[in-house]
């Protein structure tokens, strides 16, 4: 006679009748609950493996995310160039957002010492477009005189 498949079968036997037989106690079902809550966890981590990390996806990643921002960046200095027209909170904005992108441009440039070797400033000949002006007094591009916006930064009192 086989022992070890005996021992086998009583174990496999008592747990299936004894778990639940054990789970009718609220004692026991607070004990067993939390081993088998801290088994389970354990067996979905073993199941589960952290995902490795790819490298060429940062890469790709970062370099779109230097693109994106350099687009955006040449868009907003031919917005700077022509917003003379605009309100004074629309300047402000335009140059806070400006000064952003280039903070970000920066902080993504030391962040990865590869785009050193590539600025962003040199793209050819993508985004040369003239800069177009308003001129006020010639072609009636201004209907009426421009109002002069202040902005208070500050608390009142």
């Amino acid at each position: 006679m086989d022992y070890r498949l005996l021992s086998s079968w009583v174990i496999v036997t008592a747990l299936l009748i004894g778990i639940p037989g054990l789970l009718r106690w609220p004692y026991a079902r607070h004990v067993i609950g939390a081993w088998l809550g801290r088994l389970g966890a354990w067996v979905i981590d073993r199941l589960n493996p952290p995902p490795e990390f790819d490298q060429v996806a940062d890469d790709l990643a970062r370099v779109l995310r230097r693109e994106r921002l350099s687009s955006d960046l040449r868009r907003l200095e031919r917005i700077i160039a022509t917003d003379m027209s605009m309100s004074a909170t629309r300047q402000l904005g335009n140059r806070i957002a400006y000064a952003w992108l280039q903070r970000e441009l920066e902080r993504n440039r030391s962040l990865w010492p590869a785009a050193d070797r590539h600025s962003w400033s040199d793209s050819g000949s993508d985004g040369a477009e003239p800069i177009r002006t308003m001129n006020p007094s010639g072609s009636g591009a201004f209907q009426h005189r421009p109002r002069v916006e202040t902005i208070e930064i500050g608390w009142r009192r």
